[in-house]
């Protein structure tokens, strides 16, 4: 059923179907009124939409949805927008970017047509998708769950040509609950964690089911896909302020002397902190600036604090430790991460190959 969206800057349409017991289901009538939207199922339900904002431009809108549902079986809901444009630019924060093309990673790749399914709690911004056709940028996302059972998921996809002579859409979704799909990624520090057979979950209803989430749209007729840091900088202006810790000096005296009195060794010239102890020695004695270690990073805060209360020990500490890791660069520039203590050499993280595999410094 072709519902437009009203006063946004770009024209999109909603999607309000249902999965109920597996099954798609199109809502029977829509009817606007008073700004609030209602969509009959039948003696299966309703859905209810109502513009909680919108800006004067046309280029976000907030809207509350709510579901009201009766009968026995498996639900799964959405809020769903279907553009005309193309795919051109993807973009899922901090997940997907336009494919993934570049790397070797085992990252999720492909455009749209693949059908992507994230998990809300993957993404920067809860379950959000932005695509652009090179000129407009249309763009969703929803509010974060309050618990780990009413995590959402987006799907973008491509929805083909329909025999009404209506060309090629993009439909940008946020689905409720979550769908990791076609793959899902679990246990990554497990043997044998990694990708996996597809997960969805669904709401079972026995009697009655209400629910309600809010989504926001985005939807700029310029910019390109450039244009969703704009609905970034929206987002960001309307977070709450952090809660208010009373006394941060205690947590960085506690973390300091922790670090400088446990961790920290000179060694024959070598210069760092270990990972951590147990029972009084290294778990791993090897020095690392990677992603486990992070020598230089934590040099880099101890810096800041000595600069900052205007103790010299913690500038010479870290110094020394960020000297000692420029000892480990290689003839291209970059820079070996580990420095092995009984071995006295300098390596790689990886534990089958520790000479090849990475050389990444953190910080």
């Amino acid at each position: 059923m072709d519902t437009p969206i009203p006063d946004l800057a770009v024209e999109l349409h909603l999607d309000i179907a249902i999965e109920w017991n597996g099954r798609r289901v199109a809502p029977q009538s829509v009817e606007s009124d008073g700004g609030v939207l209602r969509a009959s199922f039948g003696a299966l339900g309703m859905v209810e939409d109502r513009v909680v904002e919108a800006s004067p431009d046309g280029r976000i809108r907030v809207v509350e949805r709510t579901w009201r549902i009766a009968g026995r079986g498996r639900l799964r809901v959405s809020y769903g927008v279907e553009w005309a444009g193309a795919a051109v630019h993807w973009t899922v924060p901090a997940v997907m970017y336009d494919g993934n093309r570049i790397g070797e990673g085992r990252f999720p790749r492909g455009g749209p047509e693949v059908g992507w399914a994230f998990r809300e709690d993957r993404c920067a911004l809860p379950s959000a998708s932005f695509v652009s056709d090179g000129v407009a940028c249309v763009g969703l996302w929803t509010l974060p769950a309050a618990s780990e059972a009413d995590l959402s998921c987006v799907r973008t996809s491509i929805i083909p040509p329909d025999h009404g002579g209506g060309g090629e859409q993009v439909r940008l979704a946020v689905e409720w609950p979550l769908a990791e799909e076609p793959v899902a990624y679990r246990r990554k520090w497990y043997p044998l964690g990694g990708p996996r057979r597809g997960v969805r979950r669904w709401h079972r209803v026995d009697g009655q089911w209400t629910g309600t989430r809010r989504f926001v749209v985005f939807a700029s007729p310029t910019g390109g896909i450039a244009a969703m840091h704009d609905a970034l900088r929206w987002w960001w202006g309307r977070m709450p302020a952090p809660p208010v810790v009373p006394d941060w000096g205690a947590i960085v005296r506690s973390k300091v002397q922790h670090v400088t009195r446990n961790l920290f060794v000179q060694d024959g010239g070598a210069t760092g902190f270990i990972e951590a102890r147990l029972a009084h020695l290294p778990v791993l004695n090897t020095l690392s600036a990677g992603f486990l270690g992070k020598n230089i990073e934590l040099a880099l805060s101890l810096h800041r604090v000595g600069v900052e209360t205007g103790e010299p020990r913690l500038v010479e500490m870290a110094t020394a430790v960020a000297d000692f890791f420029g000892g480990g660069r290689l003839a291209n520039g970059l820079f070996h991460t580990d420095w092995q203590r009984g071995r006295r050499r300098w390596t790689g993280l990886a534990y089958a190959r520790r000479d090849t595999l990475s050389t990444r410094l953190m910080g």
